[in-house]
């Protein structure tokens, strides 16, 4: 069962737990997120079936907290995740936000402090999830695009990979959104190329090429056949 706000079109899932119903005020017209509980397959994905499967797959990995996870524990066991991903979040006993360029956990209740403080609540799985499917363009209308966020989070972004390799150029990719601009600037400058937020996938010498955008490093002196 949920609540819905007529205004917002954020549902977050009523439970026996510390969720009380209350509405994240996170609406984006261009991209509604709808949360249940208990997927039933027409008003959006279970978050807690995604809270399940990434404990379980860092518990895998051999990471076993005593107090469950918090973002420092999240962040070592995806290497896809971003700091930004966790601002906002709650935590059992405060929240998580980015100050400048890191993020910082600020705590919300009195005292005593329990060794649970940092531990993220279900509240904050919720907040998680939307973080990610709008950095992502994931969207969170179908169940099964929760694998396909968890593999996003997986994904080591740090290394830097490469789409295609030409005498010409590399061209990083064209998903802008995924993509370190800083982190291939780097790689970049450090290959002797020219950065290009712009460039095109094809080599220089296609016959034929489709016009898009794409983050390339491009050389020069390169002689061209």
């Amino acid at each position: 069962m949920a609540n819905h706000d007529e205004e917002s079109d954020v549902v977050v899932p009523v439970g026996d737990d510390d969720r009380d119903g209350e509405i994240i005020d996170l609406y984006n017209p261009e991209n509604p997120v709808v949360l249940t509980e208990d997927f039933d397959g027409n008003n959006g994905v279970s978050v807690s079936k995604f809270q399940e499967r990434i404990v379980q797959l860092a518990i895998k990995d051999g990471r076993i907290p005593i107090e469950g996870f918090d973002a420092l524990l999240l962040l070592a066991a995806y290497p896809g995740l971003l700091e930004s991903d966790f601002d906002g979040v709650k935590s059992s006993e405060g929240h998580y936000e980015m100050v400048g360029d890191g993020l910082r956990y600020v705590r919300d209740k009195g005292q005593p402090v329990s060794s649970a403080e940092q531990t993220i609540s279900n509240e904050g799985f919720d907040l998680l999830l939307i973080n990610i499917s709008r950095r992502t363009g994931i969207s969170l209308s179908d169940e099964e695009n929760i694998e396909a966020i968890i593999k996003e989070m997986q994904t080591d972004y740090s290394v830097v990979q490469v789409q295609d390799e030409f005498p010409e150029k590399i061209v990083y990719g064209d998903n802008m959104g995924l993509l370190n601009q800083d982190e291939l600037r780097s790689d970049c400058s450090a290959r002797g190329g020219t950065f290009n937020t712009c460039g095109s996938v094809c080599s220089n010498t296609a016959d034929m090429c489709t016009e898009q955008c794409a983050f390339t490093c491009e050389f020069t002196d390169v002689p061209v056949f």
